[in-house]
């Protein structure tokens, strides 16, 4: 049966070219192919309408580079709502792609099924050939009949003569020999005269035709004068009303999601005061952009850690401390009488230096404090993402462990924030590894991860909950997919936390 209507997914960074190629060639040819660039239009619920458009679709053409299941969102989701119905798929293979080569999720597996066609621009328009056979559509060519010419009126022998270059030479000679004449005439009609008067003859102008080497039946045009008004036949040409360009989505919100580290160059940093009960505290938290990445670790010998084809999505931006909470910022707290003064009773004084991470802080003591500046412990998601990116680095800064960007394997903690900023993750977030372990709000359970299964509970105050990035009392083996669980009541030395919060809180 053939496959009437199409949709193509491509990854924009990747395939934009080969993607607008297939669809003006496609479209050339009659097919009705789905193509988000020229077919979204302003207004569109976007989203909504790309769901749409791929669920009503009967096929699905798929352009793939090496880097696209890898990096993009919405090429693995359109390919795993192709196969969950069982559309066709046309995978289109560009810049070298080889499914033994690339990386595929394990939910999209089924994609290896299906045969690609090979892409490349010398073979362009046999590819889009391929695909066009592939969809078993005949594709007609509308010729639009021109009715024949009516026969052309002959001209007369007269005519055909009076054209010809025969007349043309004859009447030179015919006057040629007027003018001797008319020359004969003048001269004996004066001799005439001077012998003797008569009545003034009137003279005839004959008007002698000048030979021409393309002579036109042609009228010349005459200056005639008249009192009728001169009606314009010029007909004005309207103005074509420019058509209004969709407003471009920033980087990193939805519609616009970042698909590796490198695309986010910006690092967004700010700084925010609060007034508790006249006690001013500021904070700094930098911005986390929307995207997706594949969670946990293949090659772990935790078995916590995986599957890797936990994949998670992030379709709003968010923000999270650039930072550890510090001793000085919750200290803060307790004396605007909302945070437990118990954590400063039982550390010691050198311990509650003021830039360093706070300890022995328990799961609800953290809980209380991020909610107290709008925010919110992070689930174990959320950090994981802005320490790794949708690059999926085995480290914040890369995937090369390197020995002076992580504090671990010493005596106690530093201040926070004090490394390199080469350590840095890639929106900016200092000691994602080491210093200290992080509360999350994630109860522990095993992958596939799911923040609907009840793990984020706000409720369960026994089972144990996440904690991330290591500590200084870590011998080795930090990265940045590692887990571990504390008894959300249990204080530990090593333990401490960072706040996440949503867009709207940078207003």
């Amino acid at each position: 049966m053939p496959y009437q209507t199409a949709f193509i997914s491509y990854r924009r960074q990747s395939s934009h070219a080969e993607a607008a190629f297939i669809h003006n060639s496609l479209r050339a040819l009659g097919v009705d192919v789905f193509y988000d660039r020229d077919d979204l239009a302003a207004g569109d619920l976007w989203e909504a309408r790309l769901n749409e458009e791929l669920v009503n679709r009967d096929c699905l053409i798929v352009v793939l580079a090496p880097e696209t299941l890898q990096e993009s969102y919405w090429v693995p989701r359109e390919i795993q709502i192709a196969l969950t119905q069982n559309k066709k798929i046309i995978p289109v293979f560009t810049k070298g792609f080889t499914f033994s080569d690339a990386y595929v999720p394990d939910d999209i597996a089924g994609l290896k099924r299906y045969n690609g066609i090979r892409f490349d621009y010398d073979i362009a328009d046999y590819a889009v050939g391929q695909i066009t056979k592939v969809l078993e559509i005949k594709v007609t060519v509308n010729v639009t009949q021109t009715p024949p010419l009516a026969p052309e009126k002959q001209p007369s022998w007269v005519a055909r003569f009076l054209s010809s270059q025969s007349w043309q030479g004859i009447s030179a000679i015919i006057g040629i020999i007027g003018i001797i004449i008319a020359v004969i005439a003048l001269n004996a009609s004066n001799q005439s005269t001077a012998n003797t008067t008569s009545t003034p003859q009137l003279s005839t102008v004959a008007i002698i035709p000048t030979a021409t080497d393309n002579p036109t039946n042609t009228p010349q045009p005459t200056n005639v004068i008249t009192d009728t008004p001169v009606i314009s036949t010029t007909t004005s040409t309207p103005t074509e009303t420019p058509t209004q360009s969709p407003t471009p989505i920033p980087l990193g919100y939805a519609g616009n999601e970042v698909e590796n580290n490198s695309e986010w160059q910006e690092k967004i940093r700010k700084t925010f005061k609060q007034d508790r009960d006249g006690i001013e505290i500021s904070f700094d938290i930098v911005f986390v952009p929307a995207g997706c990445y594949v969670m946990g670790r293949a090659d772990s010998q935790y078995n916590d850690e995986s599957p890797i084809s936990n994949r998670q999505c992030f379709h709003e931006p968010f923000w999270i401390d650039r930072t550890e909470v510090t001793w000085g910022a919750y200290i803060e707290c307790v004396n605007a009488g909302i945070c437990s003064n118990t954590p400063v009773s039982m550390a010691p004084g050198p311990a509650r230096q003021i830039d360093l991470p706070v300890t022995v802080v328990t799961w609800t003591e953290a809980k209380t404090y991020c909610q107290s500046r709008g925010g919110d412990l992070p689930t174990e998601a959320e950090w994981e993402y802005a320490a790794r990116g949708p690059s999926g680095l085995k480290y914040p800064w890369g995937n090369d462990f390197i020995t002076n960007y992580a504090i671990y394997n010493t005596t106690s903690p530093s201040i926070v924030g004090s490394l390199s900023q080469a350590s840095q993750a890639w929106v900016g977030a200092m000691d994602m590894l080491g210093n200290v372990q992080e509360w999350m709000n994630t109860i522990y359970r095993l992958y596939p991860y799911d923040p609907e299964d009840g793990r984020e509970s706000d409720d369960d105050t026994t089972n144990q909950r996440v904690v991330r990035g290591g500590a200084w009392s870590y011998l080795g083996n930090i990265y940045s997919a590692r887990r571990n669980q504390l008894a959300p009541a249990r204080r530990w030395h090593d333990t401490g936390f960072r706040c996440a919060y949503p867009n709207t809180i940078a207003g």
